[in-house]
């Protein structure tokens, strides 16, 4: 396993796609199920993912095996740089000029990287949540798509930023297919823009004008590639 741009694992047959679609559909029920009995007993999910103490959103922490060992409240854990589970997410189309990706422009007032361009969505899967099912949330969240997400691979990355948080996070690649049909609707407080991009523009600009992107969009990006 590499630390920075480490892929922990990156199948590509169609076994693991068929396994993907069977752990999801497990997965689900098993959300489903959770969520009844937090509705019988009066618990919804937000006051489930928040500290009691504090009222702050809790995220998963994890070892370099992507073994969970704990959580923490979102904004300690960028203040201590601890090593946390987390998802990024990549949606694709082909066009008669090759293929492109849906990039984001991250809301100016995000807790870091503001103002940058990234990929599709990222976020943090909650308690019990797995990645799959936490990817295709948010990408409906922040961009009101609903489109099928397969794992492409992981890696673990560390990133310092000048107002005193870092990221630090084993970080599951996640892709999928736009299919052309579903308008997208970003949610304002999120992000700012959106845009279709080459794939040769986008390598070409990760290397000319690295700044303007957010820091783990370049190995995300190779996994994502790996995983077509």
């Amino acid at each position: 396993m590499r630390t920075e741009n480490v892929i922990l694992g990156n199948e590509r047959d169609q076994d693991r796609d068929q396994e993907q679609s069977q752990a999801r559909d497990q997965d689900q029920d098993q959300e489903d199920q959770s969520q009844d009995r937090d509705k019988d007993q009066g618990i919804g999910m937000k006051e489930k993912m928040l500290a009691p103490d504090l009222g702050l959103e809790l995220i998963v922490l994890v070892d370099d095996q992507d073994q969970v060992i704990g959580t923490e409240e979102k904004m300690r854990a960028h203040e201590l740089g601890l090593l946390h589970r987390a998802f990024s997410v990549f949606i694709y189309r082909y066009t008669a000029q090759g293929l492109e990706f849906l990039l984001q422009k991250r809301h100016p007032t995000k807790y870091h990287c503001g103002g940058l361009w990234t990929n599709t969505c990222c976020s943090h899967p909650r308690l019990h949540e797995s990645i799959l099912i936490a990817g295709e949330r948010r990408l409906r969240e922040e961009m009101s798509l609903n489109i099928l997400l397969r794992s492409a691979g992981s890696f673990i990355y560390r990133a310092s930023f000048d107002n005193g948080l870092t990221e630090h996070e084993l970080d599951h690649v996640l892709i999928g297919e736009y299919n052309g049909l579903e308008p997208i609707q970003i949610a304002p407080l999120e992000v700012e823009e959106y845009c279709w991009m080459h794939l040769e523009t986008l390598q070409q600009e990760l290397s000319n004008r690295p700044l303007l992107y957010t820091p783990w969009i370049k190995p995300a990006l190779q996994i994502a590639l790996e995983g077509l």
